[in-house]
């Protein structure tokens, strides 16, 4: 097994690469003065560093390179097929979600340092969290100055994730009750001799010994 072969690498690149392109998109709104404009490029060029970061990540645990179609993934990983106009209420929701975007992206970061222990690839995970809280940090400022066309959106996507990441957790629950009811439906059908004679593991079959030695 490869280090850390259970997460897919790629995939983050691609939604690092994809975030990239949706923080670009807020930048070249109507309502976004050069200065500000500036400040959000810059946070449009770490992305795609953290893109390469994560590749760089991949190519270290020896994943797979991705031979898919590259803009396909992209809309996939980042959702970059939805909202395309430039008209005020679409800007608005664009910058709740880069917002609870970056909050979300600290907490995997968080759980994917806690998760690997590899210092090469933890060293480039803190360096990616450092970015974020900083992005973070700077899209809540912004915001504030739109701060009440901006918070229903806030309001309605901090729900709508909350209730995603409860359904992804309540579809790996569903899969474990299914394959726990499997496994007993199993057993139930099978006779009572063989279950009688499986292994037991050595410290019951030392009791066991123990026993009989004293038994009449």
């Amino acid at each position: 097994m490869t280090k850390s072969s259970v997460t897919d690498w790629r995939h983050l690149s691609f939604v690092e690469a994809a975030s990239a392109i949706e923080v670009f998109e807020v930048a070249q709104h109507s309502l976004i003065t050069p200065s500000v404009q500036r400040r959000i490029l810059d946070h449009v060029v770490e992305e795609y560093q953290h893109a390469d970061i994560f590749r760089t990540i991949a190519n270290y645990t020896g994943q797979v390179e991705y031979t898919g179609n590259f803009a396909k993934k992209l809309i996939e990983a980042g959702g970059l097929s939805q909202d395309k106009s430039n008209n005020k209420l679409v800007f608005y929701k664009k910058l709740a979600i880069i917002q609870l975007g970056e909050l979300r992206a600290i907490k995997a970061l968080k759980a994917l340092q806690t998760k690997h222990h590899d210092e090469t690839i933890r060293l480039f995970l803190t360096q990616i969290e450092n970015d974020e809280r900083r992005h973070a940090a700077s899209v809540s400022h912004h915001n504030r100055r739109y701060k009440l066309p901006v918070l229903p959106h806030l309001l309605h996507y901090t729900i709508r994730f909350s209730m995603q990441e409860m359904s992804q957790k309540a579809h790996v629950s569903r899969i474990f009750d299914r394959l726990t009811r499997i496994f007993f439906r199993a057993l139930s059908r099978t006779p009572l001799q063989k279950i009688a004679f499986l292994p037991a593991p050595v410290g019951n079959r030392r009791a066991a010994i123990e026993n009989s030695r004293t038994s009449v």
